[in-house]
């Protein structure tokens, strides 16, 4: 099974917060058992008879009482207000619409995505929310110890020093699971850097809380032989009163811990990349977007940013497009030129915000065809990051798509034939028929993706050889379209089409735009490098589709949609033949000729 990086999350997240959680767990059981080993059971101890003293002598220690009490108030205010300050920032960052969480993608080890680091900084809040929550309820507990202490202690009075000191343990106790909810933050926000280091940090966090929280043995020894022999009765009443409050607050700090715990673990099973076969996970075909299209760039080379920046400009230019989404397949190119890629790419496209530089999960030609969410229209335009289309023309081509949306549409065509002397089919160019629309420029509507990448096995098998191949990945969506409306593609004429892809380039022509010395660099990583044997291996690849399919679902199409409805019937004027319409009127008693080409262009 394919190893996941969203993994690491899932077992090392989890894992850390167990730790944490079974340390303050078994706390709480010593707490109850053998109070007189932990901190928190001295101090309990300690400041139920400081409130009794406090309330035995109140005329001339209330002075005293009320300013103990004002100073643990300012604390839990200091840490409450922090705590709030908090949630207002990561608030802030996750309702951004301009992203600095992006930087950190894929710069450490663990899952990545946009739900992945949202839930990273909505963990990290929700967490600040409860410390919050927990010292504001400390404060209330402990403003009303302020004015109780010194109430007149009157036979009948209810308020009596047992009252008061479990109204202070609560308040104490409050402020104690703030604390450590604090604490417990610090993990998260390492999460942010991968889960490794939740883990690291959990594991480090256990023993140095273990040295706050418990007193050494031979202190421990000398405070029972002390309360035994010195104070048996004391010590009883207060395992009375330390057995009905002491427990009480100490559940709600486990339990905030445990809720944590358990929330953290299954959001990060949630993280697991949603299945894109699913087929709950689909958009509905009654929701898209008809009157708009998706734009999907197919990047690999570093060499080819700066053309990439030009043509998702032109696109984020027309009304046309909904979105774009740049499929990066190179897993060496590094995290930070990505993000500045992106950054660069929404600041030359004039504020244009549907634009999204998504990392392929592998190098397989098979992920652009992924169903993906962020796709919300019914056209998809599959192309390039090295074919450049005149905004014209792209217009065009998207409104003969419309009126065939069960076709391929595109601008550039190849054909598929048979070699009877080696019984075998070959990839090839006709002039005056085509089979194979190629995705340098390919129109098509989105539940062809569905097919593609979630049809059963002989899909599958389809796919691997693709990926052995790495290669072929057009033909293989030529094969679903064709067998799916037993038709071939649709060619489309274009005023301007630049692809500086082709090898057939002259690598020192600067094509008037001041890229010169352009073309060889790109031809020199285009996937059709005439170098490589490509047309013998895409031949290769037709055979085994055809092999695995057990039929060949390819039809040809003649001739190419023009924007043209000039006349194409011919005048003789002056001894020689001109277009109708390039004539004023044509004599009644001059011969008319009409013809119709379907001859390809170049």
């Amino acid at each position: 099974m394919e190893w996941r990086k969203c993994y690491l999350d899932v077992i090392l997240v989890p894992l850390g917060f167990l730790m944490t959680a079974s340390y303050h767990a078994w706390l709480w059981h010593k707490v109850r058992t053998d109070p007189r080993s932990t901190i928190i059971g001295i101090n309990t101890s300690g400041r139920r008879f400081w409130v009794s003293a406090m309330m035995k002598d109140n005329e001339k220690k209330n002075i005293l009482a009320v300013q103990t009490l004002r100073n643990t108030i300012m604390g839990s205010t200091l840490m409450a207000t922090t705590s709030i300050l908090l949630c207002s920032g990561l608030a802030a960052v996750i309702s951004s619409t301009y992203s600095v969480k992006k930087p950190l993608n894929d710069t450490v080890y663990g899952a990545h995505g946009e739900f992945m680091v949202a839930l990273k900084y909505v963990t990290l809040l929700t967490i600040f929310l409860f410390s919050f929550m927990c010292h504001s309820l400390s404060i209330r507990f402990i403003n009303q110890v302020n004015i109780l202490i010194n109430s007149p202690q009157e036979p009948t009075s209810l308020v009596t020093p047992e009252y008061v000191s479990a109204l202070l343990e609560r308040g104490y106790l409050l402020n104690t699971a703030g604390n450590r909810l604090f604490y417990g933050a610090l993990p998260l926000v390492l999460w942010i850097f991968g889960p490794v280091l939740v883990f690291l940090c959990s594991a480090t966090m256990v023993p140095v809380l273990y040295n706050l929280d418990f007193v050494s043995s031979s202190s421990t020894e000398k405070t029972k032989m002390d309360i035994g022999n010195e104070n048996g009765d004391a010590f009883k009443n207060y395992k009375a009163l330390e057995m009905n409050s002491l427990p009480t607050t100490i559940v709600i700090l486990i339990f905030l811990f445990i809720f944590c715990s358990v929330g953290v673990h299954v959001l990060s099973l949630r993280t697991l990349p949603i299945d894109p076969c699913n087929p709950t996970a689909q958009q509905d075909p009654r929701t898209l977007i008809s009157d708009q299209l998706t734009v999907l760039i197919n990047g690999y080379s570093e060499s080819r940013i700066p053309l990439l920046q030009s043509i998702v400009t032109t696109y984020a230019a027309s009304s046309l497009v909904s979105s774009i989404l740049v499929l990066w397949g190179n897993p060496s190119t590094l995290s930070q030129t990505l993000s500045q890629l992106a950054r660069n790419l929404t600041d030359s496209s004039f504020g244009f915000s549907g634009i999204s530089v998504i990392r392929q999960a592998s190098d397989s030609l098979n992920n652009r065809f992924l169903p993906r969410p962020e796709i919300k229209t019914r056209a998809v335009l599959v192309c390039d990051d090295d074919v450049e289309v005149d905004p014209k023309s792209f217009e065009f081509a998207f409104r003969m798509w419309g009126s065939n949306p069960d076709r391929l549409v595109g601008f550039f065509v190849r054909s598929h034939d048979i070699d009877l002397s080696r019984k075998e089919w070959i990839y090839t160019i006709h002039p005056d028929k085509y089979s194979i629309m190629l995705t340098k420029f390919m129109l098509l509507k989105s539940q062809y993706f569905y097919r593609y990448s979630c049809a059963g096995r002989v899909m599958a098998s389809m796919r691997k050889i693709v990926d052995k191949a790495q290669n072929c990945e057009d033909l293989l969506m030529n094969f679903v379209v064709a067998d799916e409306v037993n038709a071939g593609p649709i060619l489309v004429g274009a005023k301007r089409v630049r692809d500086w892809g082709d090898a057939r380039n002259d690598h020192d022509d600067g094509d008037g735009d001041a890229r010169r010395g352009l073309t060889g660099e790109v031809a020199q990583v285009g996937l059709s490098s005439r170098k490589t044997k490509h047309r013998t291996r895409r031949g290769e690849c037709i055979s085994e589709f055809h092999r695995v399919l057990g039929r060949m679902p390819l039809r040809f199409s003649y001739g190419k949609v023009v924007n043209s409805v000039g006349e194409q019937g011919l005048c003789q004027k002056g001894g020689k033949l001109m277009k109708q319409d390039e004539v004023t009127r044509c004599p009644v008693n001059e011969t008319v000729e009409y013809f119709f080409s379907s001859k390809l262009g170049c």
